[in-house]
C-alpha cells in the first residue's frame, strides 16, 4: 500500500510539473503574439487559439491581396519587370515576355545587364 501511495505522489508530482511548464509555454507564446488584444476571461489554451485564429485569418486575406495585385500585374498593358541587384530577372508579366520575346526562364538566370 506505502507503495501505491508513493508511485501516486511521484506521478501527481510529474503531472504538476508538466503543467507547470506548458503554462510557462504558452505565457510566453502569448506575449509574443500580444499584437491582438487579450480577453481577460479565457484561459491560456483559448487565447492562444483566438490569437492563432485572427493571424490565420490575416494571414488569408494578406495572400488574398498578394493574388489580385500578381493578377493586375499579369494583365497589364505594360511591360512589367522585376530585377534583382545582381540584374537577373525575378518577375516579368506577360506583355514584357512579348516584348523581350522570352519563352521560358529559370529564377535568377537571366541577366540583363
Amino acid at each position: 500500500m506505502l507503495y501505491f501511495f508513493l508511485g501516486f505522489i511521484i506521478g501527481l508530482s510529474i503531472f504538476a510539473w508538466h503543467s507547470y511548464q506548458l503554462n510557462v509555454q504558452l505565457k510566453e507564446i502569448l506575449l509574443f503574439l500580444s499584437q491582438v488584444d487579450d480577453v481577460k476571461g479565457l484561459g491560456n489554451i483559448a487565447q492562444l487559439r483566438r490569437k492563432v485564429n485572427r493571424l490565420n485569418h490575416h494571414f488569408y486575406y494578406t495572400q488574398l491581396e498578394l493574388k489580385i495585385y500578381h493578377e493586375l500585374i499579369d494583365n497589364l498593358p505594360l511591360g512589367y519587370l522585376r530585377i534583382s541587384k545582381n540584374n537577373c530577372l525575378i518577375e516579368c508579366n506577360l506583355e514584357a515576355k512579348k516584348l523581350l520575346n522570352i519563352q521560358r526562364w529559370e529564377d535568377k538566370s537571366l541577366r540583363f545587364f
